[in-house]
């Protein structure tokens, strides 16, 4: 059995058939139809309820509802789209797996009133080439340039134009005042050669936390924030992962030594991947285990159950807080 982690910021679900509010099912699968243009289409597709983190969810509790399309073929490439619960698209692209949100090409993204909100270009899940974002009222927002390393895991991302909402060219040709503002958050400070320079001043409105942080050349060299009480916290990482407490080899090997393959899987030579996500809460807890690709024949089940004795973690950081934190594991089951 092979086992791989990663941390996701974009989830993998599958479609619950059974529902108990059929008229509501039926008036969501219309909107489907009409916006994703199913007419004619052999080839039946993959629908999700998702929450406001993209998790699973009930029908009752949806925020999105994801489709991927041709689900059940094998092919290179699957068009994915997120709707709206009003049946507004969202989001539209393409994935390298049908499983796993690997996204490569070029994704629209769209406010709910139907105004475009950003162009993303991807290769092989990493940002590449222009970046572009709107206002919800389709004025024009940034222009940025991305540039992936993938085999040393990092990128760096350049700010090119940046205007206001007052639909001023702040920044020009990299340079310049970016005073960034929506409805959650705001910051603000100097751009240089396309990157954060200086002291920058932010707050997140929503969880009442603002902060103050030293760039140079793009690089967080310290940060202070304040939490809604009046605790300080100090910080050189804007974000740390949570990890195991034993450390992840650790962790990775004790998911593999207790995982037991049921008895059914083994008889029917079941072969694959499944795929769980769970929370790392703010203590450390692996809370919420989601069964998102299942096998059968109980692998799912058995993959919570190993979750479950695996462990407590040390808690995620950002900006110095700790923060629950989103994970996907990917097992691969092979019936010997």
């Amino acid at each position: 059995m092979t086992i791989n982690c990663m941390l996701c910021n974009i989830h993998y679900f599958y479609y619950k058939k059974n529902s108990r509010q059929m008229k509501k099912k039926l008036f969501l699968l219309v909107l489907i139809f009409i916006s994703l243009n199913f007419s004619g289409q052999k080839n039946p597709s993959m629908a999700v309820y998702l929450d406001s983190t993209y998790r699973e969810t009930s029908e009752e509790n949806h925020r999105y509802i994801r489709v991927v399309e041709d689900y059940y073929t094998n092919k290179d490439t699957y068009k994915v789209t997120i709707l709206y619960k009003s049946g507004a698209k969202k989001m539209i692209g393409t994935t390298l797996s049908k499983d796993v949100l690997k996204r490569d090409g070029t994704f629209i993204y769209y406010y709910e009133n139907g105004i475009k909100e950003a162009i993303i270009t991807y290769s092989e899940d990493w940002k590449t080439g222009k970046e572009y974002k709107w206002y919800d009222n389709g004025n024009i927002k940034f222009e940025k340039e991305n540039f992936p390393d993938p085999k040393n895991k990092t990128s760096k991302t350049l700010l090119l134009k940046f205007w206001n909402k007052k639909n001023e060219l702040t920044v020009n040709d990299g340079n310049g005042e970016c005073d960034d503002t929506d409805d959650d958050f705001q910051e603000k400070g100097k751009i240089k050669d396309g990157l954060k320079d200086g002291v920058w001043q932010g707050s997140d409105l929503k969880n009442k936390i603002t902060y103050t942080e030293t760039y140079k050349d793009g690089n967080l060299i310290s940060g202070i924030s304040t939490d809604k009480n009046g605790m300080k916290y100090s910080y050189s990482k804007l974000f740390e992962k949570p990890l195991p407490q034993a450390g992840l080899d650790n962790f990775y090997r004790k998911v593999a030594q207790n995982y037991k393959t049921p008895e059914d899987a083994l008889k029917n030579k079941v072969t694959g991947k499944i795929y769980v996500s769970f929370v790392v809460d703010e203590t450390g807890k692996v809370t919420k285990p989601i069964i998102i690709k299942d096998l059968g024949y109980g692998t799912g089940e058995e993959a919570i159950r190993v979750l479950n004795i695996a462990g407590d973690w040390i808690p995620g950081k950002f900006r110095g807080m700790k923060r629950s934190a989103l994970y996907s594991l990917p097992i691969t089951v092979t019936s010997r």
